[in-house]
């Protein structure tokens, strides 16, 4: 899955940029994509950040991929010591625990980018109500009752997407490629 939004870029050097925004108080955002993908990559919660994606898809959650990097990224910034099933139910107990609480920033632009649209109300309750039965089904039946089974071929490159491919079978709701418009 890919998530695509529209942007012009402003410099020369390809790294600034205008995003487009169909709602909101602003119609476009000026934020650089080198500095989220280096905010992503250098975390060091990246193995956190990639199994909680997945839960996100396996659960059909409406979170843009982006604003759940962010925020675990921000839940995970006392914690990237931790072992990552330490992780994985702290930003699941936080999203269940303190949904209102949530809040996201944008790296590249922290205090000239509102993001709270990408947390509304709607988003906040289900990402709680999911974790709250994510832990719930942890607690009950182990990782493996929350995130599935994966073979032991899921080391290899083929066994990789075989374990990618049966994930994304897995989804109730698949997210659609579309704009719903409004």
């Amino acid at each position: 899955h890919v998530d695509v939004v529209p942007g012009r870029f402003v410099d020369d050097a390809k790294t600034d940029a205008f995003l487009f925004r169909s709602s909101g108080a602003k119609h476009r955002l000026k934020t650089n994509l080198d500095i989220h993908i280096g905010h992503v990559r250098n975390s060091g919660v990246t193995d956190a950040i990639r199994m909680l994606k997945l839960w996100r898809v396996r659960k059909g959650l409406r979170i843009k991929h982006f604003a759940l990097e962010l925020l675990i990224i921000d839940l995970l910034s006392d914690r990237v010591n931790d072992p990552l099933a330490a992780q994985l139910e702290w930003v699941l107990s936080q999203l269940r625990d303190h949904a209102d609480a949530l809040a996201i920033e944008d790296p590249a632009n922290p205090g000239g980018n509102d993001l709270s649209e990408l947390l509304s109300d709607d988003i906040r309750g289900e990402l709680a109500s999911v974790a709250a039965a994510t832990l719930f089904r942890m607690d009950d039946g182990g990782w493996e009752a929350a995130f599935g089974t994966l073979e032991n071929a899921a080391s290899s490159e083929q066994g990789k997407v075989l374990a990618l491919k049966a994930a994304a079978q897995a989804i109730a709701n698949p997210t659609k490629p579309w704009s719903q418009g409004t």
